[in-house]
């Protein structure tokens, strides 16, 4: 039978490092379509770990110092987390709230600033320098930040008003149109999974192109601050509504064009939602899965990449529970 083994290094800035293989609980969330990955470790407050000077683990290791988790099976370890801590409770069990480098973005500061027009590649450029990244060379129109801010809060504002995304993965900084990959020429690994082999679980939801209900709003804002948008379809009851900018269209004829081509990308035949496998394969956001059901053929033999994943280690065991993604064809 495998033995779940964990390890646990967290970097101090007064250079120790503090090493531990106890925990009572660790949760890992990491997604391609939020900023930041968190990670929530649970321990005793008696914890087994090894430093240059004994003391209480809490007194030790603060707010912004470093961390790697590492999980696995009877010592085969993947790295699962590199980030820094947000917090470290003082109750018991002790608590540990990390966030991945999103968390070095939240301590940059962006003073108030007007771009005539701003670009994806212009924006990593003057606040990214430090960071390995790649990015669309997206325009993002004319920018007006009216208040300090930080790096962090301006791109949590870019993704919820431009069809764009931000994430980081291996420490390397990503910036995407929805629904595109960067990551074709990166590690990206095929992992097979099976229904009855090493999928415990699943709620996955296979779904016809004509009964997806979704309409699409398309919107700009022209430099003389005049406001366009249009809707594909106009009417669409109890629909799902997603709402893209779309800077480079002049018109409206063009943004009923761009939205009539987003929604081509909604409506067609999919499976969505999520399966739980065990702690092996490893599986990382950005990765393609290959999904095999002998019973349901819709189900059998599809890739996908992989949206998001949970992972969850302790008492209970090793999980992750894998979020389906965009589905590769041919």
């Amino acid at each position: 039978m495998l033995k779940l083994t964990s390890d646990i290094s967290i970097y101090t800035k007064d250079n120790r490092v503090v090493r531990f293989s106890e925990l009572h609980e660790c949760v890992i969330s990491t997604s391609l379509h939020t900023l930041t990955d968190t990670c929530t470790i649970e321990l005793p407050r008696k914890s087994a770990w090894k430093t240059n000077q004994q003391n209480n683990l809490s007194n030790i290791i603060r707010r912004g110092d470093r961390i790697e988790v590492k999980l696995g099976y009877d010592n085969n370890f993947k790295t699962v987390f590199k980030g820094y801590l947000k917090s470290v409770s003082t109750g018991s069990p002790l608590t540990i709230e990390c966030e991945d480098n999103s968390w070095l973005l939240k301590q940059i500061k962006v003073a108030p600033v007007y771009y005539e027009s701003l670009t994806l590649e212009q924006f990593a450029q003057e606040y990214l320098s430090d960071f390995d990244y790649k990015v669309n060379d997206f325009n993002l129109g004319e920018t007006r930040i009216n208040s300090e801010n930080t790096v962090a809060g301006i791109l949590d504002y870019f993704m919820q008003n431009f069809p764009v995304t931000f994430f980081f993965r291996d420490g390397k900084f990503y910036g995407t149109l929805a629904n595109t990959m960067l990551m074709a020429d990166e590690a990206v690994n095929t992992i097979e999974f099976k229904y009855g082999k090493n999928v415990i679980s699943d709620n996955l939801k296979y779904t016809l192109a004509d009964d997806v209900n979704v309409q699409i709003v398309a919107k700009v804002i022209l430099q003389d601050n005049t406001k366009l948008e249009a809707k594909v379809p106009v009417d669409a009851t109890d629909a799902g509504i997603r709402t893209y900018f779309f800077p480079e269209c002049k018109t409206k004829a063009e943004l009923q064009e761009r939205a009539q081509e987003t929604l081509d990308i909604y409506k067609v035949d999919h499976m969505e939602g999520s399966f739980t496998a065990f702690g092996e394969p490893f599986t990382r956001a950005g990765d393609i899965v290959k999904f095999f059901d002998d019973e349901y053929e819709e189900r059998n033999n599809k890739r996908f990449f992989v949206d998001a994943v949970e992972y969850k280690y302790g008492m209970s065991g090793y999980r992750q529970e894998i979020k389906l993604g965009t589905e590769i064809h041919g």
